[in-house]
């Protein structure tokens, strides 16, 4: 899926300069997050128009003029590139979309998509933002903060790791039934989520490699998986891990 830069989000102001700055670092962060990987159904985070980055977001205060007096230099360089210099989409529907009285092509784009908002206005704290295109009332997925990634969990693609300790044990095989044995878990929580985002589909199933050692990922439920070392893999999936770099 694509991901679509919220235009409506950069036409309200924030109260405070302060406030304004919060809000542009949550949204640079939940743009990183989109970028990141972690999320395997996310496409590309989509610019359809730039953003005026003259517009007064605060206060006496324009949006250009809050990213150079306070933002820190790179930080400000990736924020501007998401605003003016992503990769445009290339079918844009006639209508727009509207919502309280402001109009958007992009969000019209994002209709079956999902939108990424700067949280400057009570509108986009919420995971939907209603709308209508044409005489159609719409619903739009939205991600502001990282509550909305949750929500969104699935059709993003995210992936959380749930350590079965009582199963898998930390540094021995262990019986858990008749003649059942289930192998050892070496990585901490932290270590095991981060194999988790860039593990490998294969055949239906998880799977990557950390320090000489593979590693299964079982799914348990909607979105949370447990993990365990599997160096028993057959020949095609070593294989298929041994073409990644994963340190």
């Amino acid at each position: 899926m694509k991901v679509i830069v919220n235009d409506l989000s950069f036409q309200y102001m924030i109260y405070s300069q302060e406030e304004a700055l919060s809000r542009c670092m949550d949204f640079i962060r939940i743009c990183h997050e989109m970028e990141s990987g972690r999320l395997k159904n996310v496409e590309k985070l989509i610019l359809v128009d730039k953003i005026n980055v003259q517009y007064e977001i605060a206060p006496g205060c324009s949006f250009m003029k809050l990213l150079q007096q306070v933002l820190p230099r790179e930080e400000r360089g990736y924020l501007l590139s998401v605003l003016l210099n992503r990769e445009s989409s290339e079918e844009i529907p006639e209508e727009t979309f509207v919502c309280d009285g402001k109009e958007s092509r992009a969000c019209s784009v994002a209709r079956n998509e999902a939108v990424i908002s700067l949280m400057s206005s009570e509108i986009f704290s919420k995971s939907s933002i209603w709308g209508k295109i044409g005489s159609e009332q719409v619903s739009l997925k939205n991600i502001g903060r990282d509550e909305h990634i949750l929500e969104h969990r699935q059709i993003l693609g995210k992936r959380i790791y749930h350590a079965n300790s009582g199963k898998h044990k930390k540094e021995r095989w262990n019986s858990y039934g008749k003649g059942k044995t289930a192998s050892p878990m070496d990585l901490d929580d932290d270590e095991a989520q981060r194999l988790l985002d860039r593990a490998v589909e294969y055949k239906g199933r998880l799977y990557g490699m950390y320090r000489g050692k593979y590693y299964s990922f079982q799914k348990e439920q909607d979105v949370y998986y447990h993990g365990y070392i599997n160096n028993e893999l057959g020949d095609d999936v070593k294989m298929k891990l041994n073409t990644y770099v994963w340190e």
